[in-house]
């Protein structure tokens, strides 16, 4: 339960880390992973100074048992699995993870000043009735699923959701809470939109056949406008 502080910016090796209790720092231009499941307590990267970008490497995932969060002027890369249970994700550096699984449980906050990226995104294990509360402007784009557990609510806030996923890229078997928010649905094939109530959504781009035909609720938004030069749905909050 110790704190370590690495500041060369790498983390790696093939062996275990386990760390039940402490706050691990990794800060500086570096890999970080390797080939078994790393667990910390509380995982932070960067120090807020200077611009550095963490890739994560290894096919091992990582488990924070408390809160994660990345600094100022950090980046976090890489296609890794991550499970988040101490309900807080925040920070004001950059996440952009192209591949993996990001899993966020407990109650807590998410998100910071800047914009993040993620491949598959999830709320909630399942089990416990908690809320995430959205946090900052940074905007969040989910590139395949992005999913609300059951017994979990995602209260959106005021940031940006952008969808870039076909098919159905946004499960909700909790509670959506879309406050001020907007979601985009950018797929590039087929996309079904999730029947919910938004508060602003856009749909697009040209040509793609959206449809909410699989679930017999209705989508619920607060006004809606149709271009049918460019076949996009904008929907605002007036």
């Amino acid at each position: 339960s110790k704190d370590f502080t690495v500041n060369g910016g790498d983390v790696t090796g093939d062996g275990t880390i386990n760390l039940t209790g402490g706050t691990f720092l990794l800060d500086g231009a570096g890999n970080f992973g390797g080939a078994t499941d790393w667990t910390f307590y509380t995982l932070t990267f960067g120090d807020g100074a200077g611009v550095t970008t963490t890739s994560s490497t290894g096919a091992n995932s990582i488990t924070v048992s408390n809160d994660m969060s990345v600094a100022t002027n950090q980046t976090l890369a890489g296609s890794k699995d991550f499970t988040v249970n101490g309900g807080d994700v925040t920070g004001d550096g950059t996440i952009n993870l192209t591949g993996g699984t990001f899993l966020l449980d407990g109650a807590g906050n998410f998100g910071g000043a800047t914009d993040w990226t993620f491949y598959t995104l999830t709320f909630g294990n399942g089990a416990g009735v908690t809320t995430t509360t959205s946090t900052g402007a940074g905007g969040i784009t989910v590139s395949n699923v992005l999913t609300i557990a059951a017994n979990q609510e995602l209260n959106a806030g005021s940031k940006t959701w952008t969808l870039s996923g076909s098919g159905t890229p946004f499960l909700i078997n909790g509670t959506f809470t879309p406050s001020t928010s907007t979601f985009k649905y950018i797929g590039t094939a087929d996309t079904n939109i999730t029947a919910t109530t938004y508060n602003n959504l856009e749909a697009g781009p040209n040509n793609i056949n959206w449809t909410t035909s699989y679930d017999t609720t209705e989508v619920r938004i607060r006004s809606l406008t149709f271009d049918s030069t460019n076949n996009v749905i904008y929907a605002g909050s007036g």
